[in-house]
């Protein structure tokens, strides 16, 4: 657990603008902005209260100030102090914040591909999604400075325009990049399938079979990597090596390294239009 570093804290914090959650299960709450109210549903607890503080986080961003975080769970409520960096400090009764930030994650995994991201941060810097850590619902507009209500023009001709498909960018060594939507095989001569794309693979100690693995990509961005009964096996580059059991997915981390036998391939999440 790690508290950020907050810049100067003002003397007090101001009633506007205001954000206001109730954890109403542990994985459902509501989330309001000035009164506009959002529903927010997340896979775990702890997410739940992340995407929270990220909204009252993104809101202190865009007026350049820390504001406040009324939260009521089951353990009653407490107003908070977010800062613009994700710091959160308590606030006493006139409204001063607390001199010591409260213990908050350093990261938190993206709500798309899974990469942990800071709580400040606004984009993924793995998948590129918008607001990685959001857990509204429905999209919830950008605010601007002076009304907290108006969404800003920029984001909003971004939402309106076509939506990103999730693509998988194979960095096999030795050779050029290959870029592919939904499923791949990796091999020294793979075998040909409707919708998949065949990436041969040079070994030159002739350790990596014809077709060694298959590679895809969802709607979402998981990637899965499957063994198809390889002779010199698959391995995940990791501390430790962890080597794929054949015939089993296993999903894969963007930007994630595997042994073919005597050749490695990183494997990462690439979005196109």
């Amino acid at each position: 657990m790690n508290a950020p570093t907050p810049g100067p804290m003002p003397v007090t914090v101001g009633a506007w603008p205001q954000v206001t959650a109730v954890l109403r299960s542990p994985v459902r709450a509501t989330v309001a902005v000035n009164g506009a109210s959002h529903a927010c549903e997340a896979p775990t607890a702890d997410r739940l209260r992340y995407g929270v503080l990220a909204r009252a986080t993104a809101v202190a961003g865009v007026v350049g100030r820390p504001v406040r975080l009324h939260l009521t769970g089951d353990s009653g409520a407490q107003d908070l102090a977010v800062h613009p960096d994700g710091a959160v400090h308590r606030l006493t009764a006139d409204g001063t914040p607390a001199a010591t930030p409260l213990p908050v994650p350093a990261d938190s995994p993206c709500r798309r591909c899974g990469q942990a991201q800071p709580l400040a941060r606004a984009t993924c810097a793995g998948c590129g999604t918008v607001e990685p850590h959001r857990v509204e619902t429905t999209a919830v507009p950008v605010l601007d400075v002076t009304a907290l209500t108006s969404p800003d023009a920029e984001v909003v001709e971004r939402l309106r325009a076509p939506a990103a498909t999730p693509a998988a960018r194979l960095h096999v060594a030795g050779a050029a990049p290959v870029t592919f939507h939904g499923r791949a095989a990796l091999g020294r001569n793979p075998s040909a399938a409707p919708g998949r794309t065949a990436v041969r693979v040079t070994s030159p100690g002739m350790l990596v079979s014809k077709t060694h693995l298959l590679v895809e990509v969802d709607e979402h961005g998981t990637i899965r990597a499957t063994d198809c009964g390889s002779t010199n096996g698959t391995v995940v580059v990791a501390d430790p090596p962890r080597r794929l059991a054949p015939g089993t997915a296993h999903v894969l981390a963007s930007g994630t390294t595997v042994r073919l036998g005597d050749v490695t391939c990183r494997v990462e999440v690439v979005e196109t239009a």
